[in-house]
């Protein structure tokens, strides 16, 4: 059913990404640049199978153990502004 959607040209079978919105909120130990990224097209794609657009997200390099999160503020704030958009 998702290729054929996909692979029509007709507008009444494409998806209709005004059914939702997602988000991600992704932590890491490390700093890489590239360290969200899988995670990023992961979930794309996950919100494109559920008919819903990817909206982007909050995304926190270097918080290493449970907890971490505590000491960033900003980190907090920005996830609790992305929660309320």
């Amino acid at each position: 059913m998702w290729s054929r959607r996909r692979g029509e040209k007709d507008s009444k079978t494409k998806i209709d990404t005004t059914r939702g919105r997602g988000f991600l909120i992704a932590v890491g130990a490390t700093r890489g640049k590239n360290l969200f990224d899988g995670a990023k097209l992961t979930a794309r794609y996950f919100f494109d199978a559920l008919g819903m657009s990817f909206e982007g997200g909050c995304f926190f390099p270097g918080i290493e153990s449970i907890g971490a999160v505590k000491e960033h503020p900003e980190a907090l704030q920005q996830a609790y502004d992305l929660c309320r958009k």
